[in-house]
């Protein structure tokens, strides 16, 4: 529903809810995973509402009646008091000044920075991997899928900035990068962990046109 006001500052409005379109989209989610026979081993949420609700609705349009983890490292940057306030208010010439010189370092008073996001996000994808591990060892290594062995999967609900500012990490983009570059709502990113280094296989593929 943020969406719908963009003039307006949202970082985390953890509240907001989704939107019938967002509804749409995240059990397009679900059918999207399980076209591509993905059967994930554990799902984990940033507590918002919205990624709460498009992670259930994915999970119950796959078929998976997996519980949902919840973690504030998948948060969305956080904008401190700016969150609500008319972008035009916050954003002035000064502001996007020291923007501009501070690069990803740089964050509204009582928010985060892009490095700051990235960084815990970071350690959250190495958390998450670990609980996949673990959860594969409980299963058996053949799948009832035609006896076919699948890699550990996870799926994880997070948010826009907070996924881009995990990308520019891992492969050090700059913050003009995070600014320019957009995500489709629902969109799949796909991030493969070895020996607790994270590849992006790809980034905002939208599974509402292939």
């Amino acid at each position: 529903m943020a969406n719908l006001r963009p003039d307006l500052i949202g970082g985390r409005t953890n509240e907001t809810a989704l939107s019938a379109l967002g509804e749409e989209q995240a059990k397009a989610v679900g059918r999207y995973i399980q076209r591509l026979l993905i059967q994930p081993l554990v799902a984990v949420s940033s507590p918002a509402v919205r990624t709460r609700r498009t992670l259930r609705l994915a999970l119950r349009e796959a078929n998976s009646a997996l519980p949902i983890y919840l973690t504030d490292d998948l948060q969305e940057l956080s904008q401190g008091a700016a969150e609500g306030q008319p972008r035009s208010d916050v954003y002035t010439d000064e502001v996007m000044a020291a923007l501009r010189a501070s690069g990803k370092d740089f964050k509204l008073p009582g928010g985060e920075s892009m490095n700051e996001v990235g960084s815990r996000m970071y350690g959250a994808m190495l958390a998450i991997d670990h609980l996949t591990l673990q959860a594969e060892r409980q299963r058996d290594h053949e799948t009832p899928l035609h006896g076919v062995y699948l890699p550990p999967a996870a799926l994880v609900s997070t948010h826009e900035t907070a996924i881009k500012s995990l990308v520019a990490r891992i492969k050090d983009l700059p913050q003009s990068w995070v600014h320019q570059t957009r995500l489709a709502n629902a969109s799949i990113t796909r991030l493969t962990v070895l020996d607790s280094h994270i590849m992006v296989d790809y980034l905002g593929r939208d599974v509402q046109h292939g």
